[in-house]
Parts: structure tokens; sequence; C-alpha cells
């Protein structure tokens, strides 16, 4: 740069100006791929009796199968993360769901159960490793007034894949077999990832902020509707270079306290969640509700979940986290306890729903105060080790509900006991917020210590 020229500020021409078609599209294909992931959830839990019958295995044994998924999530959360800090968002999300299409379409062809763990561990990776691309990519092309509402409808996509898995497996078993559930599982990733690769443009703030190719950072901005001219060599993010592995910096400049403390929330809210779609429908057949009653009860779940996690992000821009995130999870503790004396679907199915709204709520409104307050140097790092922790808190959570379901406790109480998952969530959301009261720094002060949305 010569000293007549000026440097372009990405950030603040992404925050300056309404949603555009471009944006829309980042929006809409990353929304695709958290259809992907809700979707897949559905499929092992469908298929594992039948797949048992083709392996020879009984299907109580599938308990590593379940868990594979979940720690390969967790792995993939952790891993690409960062790897998108550093190589790109765009081009670890595609690997990303190549990853999930090939294992997913592998799972057709296993002849043991070790081998089902193993390919169920890496679709799982593909899985975990695409959400932190996903929701990042969300969130640089968002201006900050709407990107925390714009993450929380992204993941939003997850339920609604889930609801929409449950009755497109319940079509494709009826009519076609199970191994259709994985060729139509693998099938549709590879078109997504297509696309992706035809129409999704890499972040401009990443390109920005890596000190890309300026033409490169010009013709992405022209999509946008910005007119730069053409011996613009310059552009910044908003934020400073930081040079060096991105996880440290999760823990720099005061950021080390509410990082972790943000990590429990995490681990709190998706740990609740998980309890509710793999162990809560047994319990309840425990309880005399049919088999049919318990798939209705975790369809109005899914659907409260949809509208708790799209709702999450304006709720928080409007009152600030943790107004809003504090009474979420205590409904969501008084939802989950109330659900063990459940003996009718109508009773079981609306604290279903309304556990799904609240602790949607509390998921999604986490991920919305990952987005808004980590800069974006690190904030791919930051959702990936922040959706780290939540999936290993949907691995851990079921292991719990289960060990005290084999010690012979009843439904009543360990639906009682998994309610201090949500009442511990609001304990770490307030020590959050006092925590950003007391340091006033950059990380909790603007976001998770306002009362209102003052982000």
């Amino acid at each position: 740069m010569t000293a007549g020229d000026k440097a372009i500020n990405v950030t603040e021409l992404i925050d300056g100006v309404k949603f555009t078609r471009l944006q829309f599209t980042v929006v809409a294909l990353c929304a695709l791929v958290g259809l992907l992931d809700g979707a897949d959830t559905q499929s092992i839990g469908v298929a594992a009796p039948f797949i048992a019958n083709a392996l020879g295995h009984k299907v109580s044994g599938f308990g590593p199968v379940f868990a594979a998924a979940q720690l390969g999530a967790t792995v993939g959360a952790l891993t690409f993360g960062p790897l998108a800090d550093r190589v790109g968002r765009k081009p670890m999300l595609i690997v990303a769901i190549m990853t999930f299409a090939a294992f997913t379409l592998a799972t057709t062809i296993v002849t043991s159960v070790h081998a089902l763990v193993v390919v169920r561990f890496f679709a799982g990776l593909g899985l975990g490793g695409a959400t932190p691309c996903f929701l990042t990519l969300t969130s640089d092309y968002s201006p900050r007034k709407q990107r925390g509402m714009i993450a929380t409808i992204i993941w939003s996509a997850y339920p609604l894949g889930a609801a929409l898995g449950s009755f497109m497996n319940a079509y494709i078993l009826s009519h076609f077999g199970w191994q259709a559930i994985f060729y139509i599982g693998g099938g549709l990733p590879l078109a997504v990832a297509l696309a992706l690769v035809m129409f999704l443009p890499e972040s401009v703030q990443y390109l920005a902020a890596r000190g890309s190719e300026p033409s490169r950072i010009r013709k992405i901005l022209r999509r946008m509707g910005h007119v730069v001219d053409d011996k613009q060599v310059a552009f910044v993010v908003e934020g400073k270079k930081l040079p060096g592995v991105p996880i440290k910096h999760l823990f720099n400049e005061g950021r080390g306290l509410p990082t972790i403390l943000l990590w429990a929330v995490f681990f709190l809210a998706f740990a609740t969640t998980n309890v509710m779609t793999m162990w809560t429908p047994t319990l309840l057949r425990a309880n005399g509700l049919a088999p049919a009653a318990t798939a209705i009860v975790l369809a109005f779940f899914n659907i409260g979940a949809f509208l708790g996690m799209a709702a999450a992000g304006r709720l928080v821009d409007k009152f600030g986290p943790t107004a809003m995130l504090v009474p979420a999870f205590l409904a969501a503790a008084l939802s989950i306890a109330a659900l063990g004396g459940a003996t009718s679907v109508g009773f079981a199915s609306a604290f279903g729903a309304l556990l799904g709204v609240t602790i949607g709520i509390g998921g999604a409104g986490a991920i919305a105060i990952a987005s808004l307050v980590y800069p974006t140097a690190i904030r791919s790092t930051a959702i990936g080790w922040g959706m780290g922790s939540a999936r290993f808190g949907q691995f851990v959570s079921p292991l719990i509900i289960g060990g005290l379901l084999t010690a012979g406790f009843a439904t009543g109480q360990i639906l009682i006991a998994a309610a201090f998952f949500p009442v511990l969530g609001a304990i770490f959301v307030a020590l959050l917020w006092l925590q950003g009261r007391r340091s006033k720094d950059r990380v909790t002060g603007g976001a998770v210590g306002a009362t209102r949305g003052t982000h």
C-alpha cells in the first residue's frame, strides 16, 4: 500500500447494508447442511433393528454404535473448527460433507458390528466437522445486528431435519428396505457438496483477515452490491490478526474463564437434548405409553425445538442472553421432570413440546453468544470447540441415563435427575453474566452482560 491508499473494512460493509441475494444463498446452502445433520440422527435409530438382524447381532448391543457417531462428531467439531480458521471455511465444509457422505454410504456394506462402529464414527466426524464451518460462514456473512438471529435460524434446521427424517425413513423402510435410508442419506450430501462447490463463496471476512488476493475479495463484494475500486488493494476486518494456534486465543485477553463457562452451557444444553431423543421414549413406555404414542411425543419435542431454536437469536438480540437463557433452562428443567409422571400422550406431548422450545432456546442461544462475541480470526475455532463440548454432552448424557436405568431407578426418578442438566445450565449462564459484569472484557461485557439487545 502507498500512503494514499485506504483500507476497506469488510466487517463494516457487511454490518451496514441490507441482506443481499448472495448472503441469502449462503444461509440457504448452510441450512441444507444442518438439515442433513438432523436427518441423520434419526436414521441409525430407525435402521438399527434391521441392521442387527442382517449382522446376526442383538440390537441391545448397539450402544457402541450409537455412541460412535456422537464421539466422532465431538472430534470433528474440535478439529474442523480450528482448521477452518487456518485453511478456510468453504474447503473444510466440503471435506466434512464428503466424509459424511462416503461413510454413510459405507454403512450398507458393513459385515460386522465392529466395522459399523468405525463407519459411524467417521460419519459423525464429518457431520460434527461441518457444524462449525457452516455456522461460521453464515455468521461471517451476517450483519452484526442479525448475526445471532441468523445463526440460530440455521441451527433450527437440525430439529427440522430430524422431524423430516423420521417421516422420510418410515416411508423408505416400508417401501425400499433399510439400505435405501443410507443410499439416500449418502447421496443427498454428495449433491449438496456439489452445490457448495458451484455456488458457495468463501467467507469474505476470512479472506480479508488472511490477506488474500484483493481481486477475489472485490469480486465477492460486488456480488453483494458494493462498488469497489479496481485499484483498491487493502481490505481489513474488525479486530486484529491473531497469529499462531487459534485455540490458544480462546483463552487470551480475558477470554479464558468466559470460554470455559460457555463450553459448560453448550455441554448441558445438548446433553438435555440427547436425553430426550435417545432415552425418553423408552422411559415413557415404562409409564404405560404405547410405542406409537412415544413417537408422537418425540415429534412434538422436535417441532418445539425447531420453534425455540428459530426464535432464540431474535429473543437474545431483543432481551439479552441472560434474561432469555436462564428462564429457558429453568423451564426446561421443570418440563423434563414433569415428563417423569406422564401417563397420557396429551400430557407428555405438551411437556415434550415445552421442553423442545425451552432447551432449543438454551442451546441455540449458546451458539448465538459464540457467533457474536469472538473475533473473525478465531470465530470458527470458538464455535467448533463450543459445539465439540455440545457433542460431548450428547455422548455422555445417554450413558448416565442408561446407568441409572440399569441400576433400577424408576422413570420419574431418572427424569428428575436429568432435570439437573438444564438447572446447571442456568447456573453457568448466570456465572457467565457475573463474569462479564466484573471484568467488562470484550468477550462478556458486550454480549453476555447485556440485559437488553445491546450487542
